[in-house]
């Protein structure tokens, strides 16, 4: 019987060779596939690819080119000491040196209002250069949104040829939020190229306003700053307040302000004659300077100015005359609450945009174009106070809670006015928590409650948005506030004619009246700084223009195109400076107004331009670019020989690591 006997050595001889077997069938697949990538690499460097430039032009098609460049303030920043807008006209004109004679472009600029140079897109380059060369950075807000439209409705005209929108901005994210690919053309091709190459660190006075907003000659008050701190670490700053006319020149520092956040110094003073002040906050110098500086004028001649829009007589002992003299007993002594009396065919923009409330009372017509002057006033952040005082008002508040935008309405819309004789009516319930009822909580100090009307309105029923103040003792409004846009209304079911109550022989109701007022003007009253590139505006006496010259002068001295109106309205046409603007009558200062820097344009961090693809995936194609990309960068071809001259460089190194045995 035969048998088998294995050989230890030969046993471990058929092992080392099965596993080499193993590692050479390994090491040929390796090397196979990386003998065919040289070869593949090879080949590709003969056929000389390319990769195709994203705004290659196609098939010989001419360009259609718009150029939307930013020259609002934010592009006064500095990196490396080159401004963003310098940055941005460099790489404009090397766009205009790629056109071809037969492509035709043009050039928005994007600030307050946006301009074109040409109305629409040519060839004529020459003039595009020119407008280039001229246009400088503005003081103003940046209006994208506006721009975009611009250029959308103008490469609208375009029938044929490639087309092609170019942004060159900051992309600050306060001016460009409300863009997506949307807003583009589907067949335009739209590249967005960030000027800055990097994080810009900013700091700003983005507010200056008074507490209390209507101080008194000889009472206490503060001037509050407050400081945006637009860097990426916590900072402190050191904030400088002026005044000419107190000879002050005080500094604080701020506490330390989280990155991107606000902060708030606190100045305490005393306004000891009843003047005129200009106030100037300011921080140290940075990357953009023109927002580091915030002026405020404190005119403690006239603390408010309330525009009293009725038809009554003057004397006529109705409501309008008893509310116009609880509003301001003396007319002749300063310091008081300015009353300017109009009725609706005198009433203007001008009178709206200086006053700080409207008062409707005794109006018998109110026409339709007056109804919408009266709803942009509301929505656009005014305040207004209707006494309801006779039959008209029901047709007039109605008319004016339907043209109000859908969502909004008025506190409360009367139906039918009542008449109860000889069983008047008193206010039982007072919401004595509202900052406009806050002098009320002590019944020691005032009642409301003893006041008896004979004639009020039965109103729809408020919605929960409306804030009522006061009821009567069957349970209705008699008076509510709602808040209607970006501004208040406030009606006053009741009237203080002597036929209706006794409520004006009482020392509450001009109380009241000042409640209600100081209520809605105390928080929005710096809603009227004026900003460049806007108008700028105030309301003098109509006495002291009628045979005086009236001129305007800017911050820097200059005279500045100034409109007159009979009523008293005097309108800048245009503030294009940081400062303070003087009116002057026969060369006498009758009134300065304040022109601020946007603090929309003080946050320098730019929009993700990408997400505005995500967002509208359908939409135009976006090209994002950076400030180091030229715009021939974007429409040559880029060889990849190079590249893959590099792979099969790699692939051998490979090849030979692989095929060359490790040595034990």
């Amino acid at each position: 019987m035969q048998r088998t006997v294995t050989l230890p050595t030969f046993r471990f001889v058929q092992q080392a060779v099965a596993e080499q077997s193993k590692l050479r069938r390994v090491r040929e697949k390796w090397l196979l596939a990386l003998r065919i990538g040289i070869v593949l690499a090879l080949v590709g460097i003969f056929l000389k690819p390319v990769l195709t430039a994203p705004l290659a032009r196609t098939n010989g098609a001419k360009r259609v080119v718009i150029a939307i460049i930013d020259n609002s303030l934010s592009m006064q920043a500095t990196l490396g000491g080159i401004s963003g807008y310098a940055r941005a006209k460099g790489q404009c004109e090397n766009l205009l040196d790629s056109l071809d004679p037969q492509d035709r472009a043009n050039l928005i600029f994007a600030h307050s209002v946006p301009q074109s140079v040409l109305s629409r897109p040519n060839n004529d380059t020459l003039s595009l250069r020119q407008a280039l060369d001229k246009t400088s950075v503005t003081l103003e807000r940046g209006e994208m949104a506006a721009a975009v439209r611009l250029a959308k409705e103008q490469i609208e005209t375009v029938r044929s040829g490639q087309k092609e929108i170019w942004l060159f901005s900051d992309f600050q994210r306060t001016n460009w939020a409300s863009i997506n690919a949307g807003d583009f053309l589907k067949d335009s091709r739209i590249v967005a190229v960030n000027i800055q190459n990097g994080q810009v660190g900013n700091s700003a006075v983005t507010e200056l306003r008074l507490n209390p907003v209507t101080p008194r000659a000889g009472e206490p008050a503060e001037v509050i700053a407050t400081i945006w701190n637009a860097s990426d670490l916590p900072r402190t700053f050191s904030v400088t307040l002026r005044c000419p006319e107190l000879s002050l020149e005080r500094a604080a520092n701020s506490p330390a302000i989280a990155p991107h956040s606000s902060g708030t110094v606190t100045f305490a003073l005393t306004f000891p004659q009843t003047r005129l002040y200009r106030l100037t906050a300011e921080i140290p110098a940075d990357a953009l300077n023109a927002d580091n500086t915030r002026f405020l004028v404190a005119d403690l001649r006239q603390s408010l100015t309330v525009v009293l829009l009725t038809d009554a007589a003057k004397n006529s002992r109705r409501a309008a005359y008893f509310v116009a003299r609880a509003l301001n007993p003396n007319p002749n002594a300063p310091g008081g609450v300015r009353v300017i009396v109009k009725n609706a065919d005198t009433l203007s923009d001008t009178d709206l945009q200086t006053c700080d409330a409207l008062v409707l009372a005794d109006l018998q017509t109110l026409p339709a174009d007056r109804i919408a002057l009266l709803t942009r006033y509301i929505v656009n952040g005014g305040n207004l106070i209707g006494f309801l005082t006779n039959e008209a008002s029901v047709g007039q508040y109605t008319a004016l809670n339907r043209a109000l935008e859908r969502g909004e309405r008025l506190p409360f819309v009367p139906v039918q006015r009542l008449d109860v004789g000889d069983r008047a009516m008193s206010f039982s319930e007072a919401r004595y928590r509202s900052p406009l009822l806050q002098l009320f909580r002590d019944a020691s100090i005032a009642d409301l409650g003893k006041a008896k009307f004979r004639r009020f309105f039965l109103t729809d029923n408020p919605d929960e948005k409306t804030e009522i103040l006061i009821k009567y003792e069957d349970g209705t409004a008699a008076a509510a506030r709602r808040v209607v846009g970006a501004g208040n209304v406030l009606l006053c079911n009741f009237s203080p004619a002597t036929a209706d109550s006794d409520f004006a022989k009482m020392p509450e109701f001009p109380l009241l009246v000042h409640e209600f007022l100081n209520g809605l003007t105390g928080e929005n009253r710096e809603r009227r700084d004026f900003a460049p590139g806007g108008t700028a505006s105030a309301t003098l006496a109509a006495s002291k223009l009628k045979n005086g010259q009236v001129r305007a002068i800017t911050p820097s001295g200059k005279d500045a195109a100034v409109t007159v109106d009979r009523a008293g309205g005097v309108l800048i046409d245009r503030a294009d400076e940081i400062g303070f603007y003087t009116i002057r009558v026969e060369n006498k200062e009758e009134a300065v107004m304040a022109v601020n820097a946007s603090a929309d344009e003080s946050d320098l961090r730019p929009t993700e331009t990408r997400q505005w693809q995500s967002s509208q995936p359908q939409s135009a194609k976006i090209t994002t670019a950076h400030a180091n990309e030229t715009p021939d960068d974007l429409q040559q071809e880029r060889p990849l020989w190079h590249l893959l001259l590099l792979a099969a460089f790699g692939l051998l190194l490979c090849e030979q690591a692989v095929f060359t045995p490790r040595r034990k």
